[in-house]
């Protein structure tokens, strides 16, 4: 299980402030992730991770960043994605979290890619930032959103969780 391998544990706690807490141990040829961060990955073949995408542009929409990772190369590499949005609105919280079922390179090339990333599909000065969510994997996210209000009949499906399959279709 990756997380058994993660010295770096920054997590999403309390009221969003705009920053996470990060423990940050130096370990040698242990990749190092942008803002000084390193994951350990050690003998970790595949890896099943929740991470929070913090610092997304409100704007953006669950298929808006699903497009986003699948457009990235992880088609495939994620198999549960939520968007956290006003119900009113429609608009996002600012965060996704996103269930990462791959290799553990895999893991440490997501981390690579989004944490920085500022590349919008819209003018946003938003940095997105990737931590660790509290809820770590596949089974442990359905357990968490099965009875919230979110699945309620009315909510609309757009603003749900989604579960994948390892070919990016909806399960």
């Amino acid at each position: 299980k990756l997380s058994d391998f993660l010295p770096v544990v920054p997590h999403l706690l309390g009221p969003r402030d705009g920053r996470s807490e990060c423990l940050l141990v130096s370990m040698p040829n242990m990749p190092t992730l942008p803002g000084n961060r390193q994951l350990a990955m050690a003998g970790a073949q595949s890896a099943e991770v929740t991470v929070a995408l913090q610092g997304l542009p409100a704007e953006y929409t669950r298929d808006m960043v699903e497009a986003l990772l699948v457009g990235h190369g992880f088609l495939g590499h994620f198999n549960f994605l939520y968007v956290p949005s006003n119900f009113a609105t429609g608009c996002s919280f600012g965060y996704a979290f996103v269930n990462l079922a791959t290799t553990a390179e895999k893991t440490v090339e997501f981390f690579r890619v989004f944490n920085g990333y500022t590349q919008w599909t819209m003018q946003s000065t938003k940095v997105c930032e990737v931590v660790l969510a509290d809820t770590n994997g596949l089974l442990a996210n359905i357990e968490r959103y099965r009875n919230s209000p979110v699945m309620h009949a009315d909510v609309p499906d757009a603003l749900k969780p989604i579960v994948l399959h390892g070919n990016g279709l909806r399960a």
